[in-house]
């Protein structure tokens, strides 16, 4: 890896942990999204999901 300078160095380094940091964000939000959903479900009448299914 002698060849890669140092600057294209860094920004590889970076681009790995932005690609990293977004798949945790990402993850983080499915897991959030999914026990909003599993907290709602029991609240929301059989008309409205009906009415979603629909549409």
């Amino acid at each position: 890896m002698s060849f890669l300078t140092c600057e294209r160095r860094q920004q590889a380094i970076e681009n790995v942990l932005g690609y990293r940091f977004q798949l945790i964000v990402i993850a983080d939000i499915f897991s959030q999204a999914r026990e909003h959903t599993r907290f709602q479900r029991p609240h929301s009448s059989a008309g409205s999901v009906d009415r979603e299914q629909v549409s």
